[in-house]
């Protein structure tokens, strides 16, 4: 009996530290290559900020052991130990994710994730993450990160397919940079605390805009950027311009950047953002899951 009492004590207690932890969600959503991995970096130059590295909590935050998991995961990447790749206990080496972040929300004043979205076709799962941070991060801040997609869909065919720039490798990418853009456009209706960075656009300002919002000091994270990140240069981006989906992706992105003010950050027109989203809607195939 006084360890089910016990328990029930626990349980209650993480509950209500879950339900303080609303406003001091972080997350970075974007597609694979498209400046997610900087933006985390330079975020957490700030000592007010701990944001993982695709932990994906939507799928591992019921995971036990979750900081074994975590750290083995990016040791296995061949990643030293910063912040973003490594996990700190909490004192209970068998917590779950949500129990690590109600930790680190009691000592820092943001802790998060950075999402970098890639195709289904590898377990990524793009509609399992917006019923999760409606339930335990409904009020936190988001940061739609954005890259031009010639860009990123060349890079990804880089990175995960050799090189290979077939109709099918390129409509897989061109594919899930439309669902990382209509996931984006879900978030910052849904949650009003959402800043869209486009990566090309970025300065030293766009840190100081982000320190007013978060009130926090990101003197530093500038640092981490440079006309080489900001315009690298990748291989044989003009040939990807004569499939018809990357047309299409191209259309979308000109379309959505449109209305994003380099300056505050936020959209200039939330009716052509909303007139959008519901046009990928009707385009994408979008099978809607709950949240356990």
């Amino acid at each position: 009996m006084a360890d089910i009492l016990k328990m029930d004590t626990l349980t209650r207690s993480t509950s209500a530290a879950i339900a303080e932890m609303d406003t001091q969600g972080l997350f970075i959503v974007g597609h694979a290559r498209s400046g997610t991995s900087i933006l985390m970096d330079a975020l957490n130059s700030s000592t007010d900020i701990y944001m993982f590295g695709e932990a994906n909590l939507h799928v591992s935050a019921n995971r036990n052991d979750f900081v074994e998991w975590y750290n083995s995961m990016h040791r296995q990447f061949g990643n030293p130990e910063y912040k973003g790749t490594y996990c700190p206990e909490g004192g209970n080496e068998s917590a779950n994710g949500i129990d690590t972040i109600v930790s680190l929300a009691r000592r820092f004043k943001y802790v998060g994730d950075k999402l970098a979205f890639n195709s289904e076709t590898f377990g990524l799962d793009f509609e399992g993450f917006l019923p999760f941070a409606a339930k335990y991060f409904l009020r936190s801040t988001y940061l739609c990160a954005l890259r031009n997609p010639l860009q990123t869909i060349s890079s990804c065919l880089d990175l995960f397919q050799s090189g290979e720039r077939t109709q099918d490798t390129v409509d897989l990418y061109a594919d899930s940079y439309l669902r990382s853009i209509y996931l984006q456009l879900r978030v910052s209706m849904l949650f009003n605390r959402t800043y869209f960075l486009v990566h090309d656009r970025i300065t030293e300002s766009t840190f100081e805009t982000l320190s007013k919002y978060l009130d926090v000091d990101l003197a530093e994270a500038w640092l981490f950027y440079d006309e080489k990140h900001l315009h690298k240069a990748v291989r044989l981006v003009e040939d990807l311009q004569s499939f018809p989906s990357v047309q299409r992706v191209s259309a979308v992105y000109a379309r959505l950047v449109e209305h994003l003010s380099a300056e505050s950050l936020r959209p200039t027109s939330l009716w052509n953002l909303r007139t959008l989203m519901y046009e990928l809607r009707n385009e994408l195939v979008i099978e809607t899951k709950a949240v356990s």
